[in-house]
């Protein structure tokens, strides 16, 4: 389910190397930011990207969230500095580029000491990062997380009964934090995409057609992100981003 080899900054890294995939001769470029669920969407904003003749760019980074909110390293305690770190290198990079589309995604993470962040510090969190791309042609959008549902643990305890694994869209603590993300991109003219209604009716299913939908309990398979280019392709608008882009 992830991004490319060498593109994903390793747990002590604080940077990664130019890494660069679409159509690498076009016009236009996007930005593929965040932490592990940024990584999970890849090949899907690759394949989309690769027909619009547009650049894209992954800054990936597992279990560091897009928000510059310090968190501690995975299987460790205290404060994660190569995450700080990198959190500066990417915006500085974002700004460098000055992409025609940046897209922030993100999955909740705790504090240092393990607690989770309330709604309104992931908010502040959030605009603190739209706040800080300063690109003066980019246009910022908001990729809503994903809902968690159990994935193919779940299906393995219930082979025979799929929709014994199926879930409401929105567990609480899911459900501020997505609120929170909407309130950060109100407050800065950026754009949100909610992606619930690829997943759940009114309820949530880890098997969708002929798709396992998930790799695992909180990422996407990359089957089904594939198979989902052609809503994600429609929510990005790629064409009205590049005729923005060309007036200016």
């Amino acid at each position: 389910w992830g991004g490319p080899p060498g593109c994903q900054a390793a747990v002590s890294a604080s940077s990664v190397p130019s890494c660069e995939f679409g159509d690498r001769h076009g016009s236009y470029t996007m930005v593929l930011y965040g932490d592990s669920h940024a990584a999970m969407w890849f090949r899907a904003f690759d394949d989309i990207a690769t027909r619009a003749h547009w650049k894209l760019v992954i800054l990936s980074k597992g279990a560091c969230p897009a928000a510059p909110l310090p968190t501690h390293p995975p299987g460790g305690t205290g404060d994660w500095v190569a995450c700080d770190q990198w959190h500066r290198f990417a915006v500085d990079r974002i700004n460098q580029l000055d992409p025609t589309l940046l897209i922030i995604t993100q999955n909740e993470t705790p504090t240092p000491d393990s607690r989770s962040y309330s709604p309104a510090q992931w908010q502040s969190g959030l605009e603190e990062l739209l706040n800080e791309v300063t690109a003066p042609k980019t246009v910022k959008v908001v990729l809503g997380n994903i809902p968690p549902i159990g994935g193919p643990g779940c299906l393995v305890r219930h082979i025979d009964d799929v929709q014994a694994c199926a879930r409401p869209p929105h567990p609480y603590l899911r459900f501020v934090y997505e609120q929170a993300e909407k309130l950060a991109t109100e407050a800065v003219g950026a754009r949100y995409i909610d992606v619930t209604p690829w997943f759940c009716a009114k309820r949530c299913s880890s098997v969708i057609g002929d798709y396992d939908v998930y790799f695992n309990s909180t990422h996407v398979a990359v089957g089904y992100t594939r198979f989902l280019e052609g809503v994600l392709g429609d929510a990005l608008d790629l064409q009205r981003a590049g005729s923005a882009e060309s007036r200016r």
